[in-house]
C-alpha cells in the first residue's frame, strides 16, 4: 500500500496533470492525500473534481498556507500503514509500475532500506572552513557533496544515474521521496524546527543514517520543469522573500550540522567515503 501526498499550493493551471500522474501509478489498495496549502485558486475545485471521478480513496487535507514541511505532516498524521510518497505540486509522474517496482526493490534490498528519492541523492559533511566563512561566520554549518541525480537533472558536478540502477548516499533529496513504513514508525513527523522550508528531507535522512538505515537515489519516470516551481513568490519582483529564503537556507545548515555534525563525523570516520552501488 502507498500513500500519495501532494502538497498543492495555487497551482489550478498544473493540478489536474499532477493528480491524473499519481492515478496512473495508484493501486486500489492505496491511497492519495492531496494537501491543500493555502490556496485561493481553483485547487480545491480541481482536487474534489478529481475525487468524484477517480474512483480512487482520496483523503483531502486543507491547511492555512503552512509551506511544504507542515503540509507534508499534517499529510503524514493521516498515514495508517504502507509507503509514503512525498510529492510537490510540480511533479507529474510517469510510472505505472511505480508500485511494483519500490516493492521489489525493497524485498531484493532488505529492510534497512531508508528514504528512496527517484531524483537525486548527496553525501554530507562540515561545510570547509573557507566556505563556512563566507556564508556562516564561525557558526559551523552542514555542506554537500557528491550529488548523484537521474538522467534528465542538470545539477553542476553530479553524476547522472541511469534507470534501473540504485546509488547509495547519505541523504536523499526530494521531491518526491518515498519513505518505508519501518522508517516512519520509527522516526514519526518530519522535524518542524527547519519550518518553513529547506533541507527537512536532509534532517529526515540522517535521522534515517542515524538509526541504522541506507538511503538512496533510484531514478524514476516524471516529468517537473523549472518553470513550474513555486507559485508563493516570484523571487525576481520581491527581493525581500528571495533574501527571507537565503536566511532560512543558512539557518537550516547550521541547524543541521549542530544536531547531526557529530553523528555525521563518526559516520565519516567509520564508514570513509560512502561510495556509488549500482544494481
Amino acid at each position: 500500500m502507498f500513500n500519495y501526498i501532494i502538497t498543492i499550493h495555487n497551482k489550478q493551471d498544473l493540478l489536474a496533470r499532477v493528480l491524473e500522474g499519481v492515478a496512473s501509478c495508484c493501486s486500489m489498495q492505496s491511497k492519495i492525500i492531496p494537501v491543500l496549502d493555502g490556496c485561493t485558486d481553483r485547487s480545491e475545485a480541481i482536487v474534489d473534481e478529481f475525487i468524484a471521478r477517480s474512483g480512487l480513496n482520496v483523503e483531502k487535507v486543507i491547511t492555512p498556507n503552512v509551506y511544504e514541511l507542515r503540509a507534508i505532516n499534517a499529510g503524514m498524521v493521516r498515514v495508517t500503514e504502507g509507503f509514503i510518497m512525498t510529492i510537490q505540486d510540480d511533479v507529474i509522474l510517469q510510472e505505472p509500475e511505480l508500485e511494483q517496482k519500490i516493492e521489489s526493490l525493497f524485498a531484493e534490498t532488505g529492510p534497512m532500506l531508508g528514504i528512496v528519492s527517484p531524483r537525486h541523492a548527496v553525501n554530507v559533511r562540515r561545510m570547509p572552513l573557507l566556505r563556512q566563512l563566507r556564508f556562516s561566520g564561525l557558526v559551523p554549518a552542514m555542506d554537500f557533496y557528491d550529488r548523484v541525480c537521474r538522467p534528465p537533472e542538470a545539477w553542476e558536478q553530479s553524476v547522472r544515474v541511469e534507470y534501473g540502477q540504485l546509488v547509495y548516499r547519505m541523504a536523499a533529496v526530494g521531491s518526491p521521496l518515498i519513505i518505508p513504513e519501518a522508517l516512519w514508525r520509527e522516526l514519526g513527523p518530519l522535524d518542524e524546527m527547519m519550518a518553513p522550508h529547506m533541507y527537512f528531507d536532509v534532517e529526515y535522512s540522517l535521522r534515517a543514517l542515524r538509526v541504522g538505515f541506507q538511503n538512496v537515489v533510484f531514478p524514476l519516470h516524471f516529468e517537473s520543469k523549472p518553470e513550474w516551481g513555486t507559485s508563493r513568490k516570484n523571487t525576481t519582483e520581491d527581493p525581500q522573500w528571495s533574501a527571507g529564503l537565503s536566511r532560512v537556507t543558512l539557518r537550516n545548515l547550521r541547524y543541521l550540522w549542530q544536531i547531526h555534525g557529530s553523528a555525521v563525523s563518526a559516520y565519516h570516520a567509520t564508514q570513509g567515503r560512502h561510495t556509488r552501488t549500482l544494481f
